[in-house]
């Protein structure tokens, strides 16, 4: 599966990961895991401080699919938070921790 291709059906997991009352994450400075699977992660940092992000609006998933669009490695800012597709070594839960996404 194409490295595009592995982002984009993570996008396509927050539906159900992120309905109805779990819409809502907080995203601080310091940059986190907030979706994964065994070969991608995607990954958050606030820009100034912690944010209250709803992974449920349709206007960020749409914008999160242009972003996946894209592959891994390529950080963009949507309303004060950094979004990153991050590959994952094959067959592990865990990523090397990141420091800064930009």
């Amino acid at each position: 599966m194409s490295d595009i291709q592995q982002c984009q059906d993570l996008t396509a997991q927050l539906g159900g990961e992120y309905k109805n009352e779990d819409r809502t994450t907080f995203v601080d400075t310091t940059p986190e895991k907030i979706l994964q699977t065994s070969t991608m992660a995607l990954w958050a940092q606030s820009t100034s401080g912690k944010k209250q992000v709803n992974l449920g609006l349709p206007s960020l998933k749409s914008w999160l699919k242009n972003l996946a669009a894209n592959g891994s490695g390529r950080a963009e800012t949507y309303q004060g938070v950094i979004f990153k597709f991050v590959n994952q070594e094959p067959n592990s839960r865990t990523t090397t921790p990141l420091s800064s996404l930009d």
